[in-house]
C-alpha cells in the first residue's frame, strides 16, 4: 500500500518538472547559461519521491525524501556559489555625485 500524501507528496515535484520543460523556462536558461536544461534535476526529483510514494512503511518513505531535501539544498547552494549571475553588478554609493539631481 503507498504511503499517504502527508508524507509524500509528489504533486510538486511534477509541477516543477512540467515547468522546467516550458518554452520560457528553456528560453530563460538559454538566455543565463547559454544552453537549453535537460531538466535532469527535476527528474531525479520525481524519481526519488515516486520511489518514497510506493514504500509501505511511512518511516522509510520518510527517510527516502529527507536525504531528497538534504540533497537539494546543497545542491542549490553549490549552484548559487557558482553562478554567473549571483554576483554584485552595482556598486551602492553613499552619497549622491556633484551634479546630480
Amino acid at each position: 500500500m503507498p504511503v499517504s500524501n502527508d508524507i509524500a507528496n509528489c504533486t510538486a515535484m511534477l509541477d516543477a518538472l512540467y515547468l522546467c520543460a516550458t518554452p520560457p523556462k528553456q528560453f530563460s536558461n538559454l538566455y543565463l547559461y547559454g544552453s537549453y536544461s535537460p531538466c535532469s534535476d527535476e527528474r531525479h526529483n520525481l524519481s526519488v519521491c515516486m520511489s518514497a510514494k510506493v514504500q509501505s512503511d511511512p518511516e522509510e518513505a520518510k527517510r527516502i525524501l529527507k536525504d531528497l531535501i538534504v540533497l537539494r539544498g546543497e545542491k542549490d547552494m553549490r549552484l548559487r556559489e557558482n553562478s554567473p549571475t549571483d554576483k554584485t553588478v552595482w556598486n551602492l554609493k553613499s552619497k549622491g555625485e556633484e551634479g546630480w539631481f
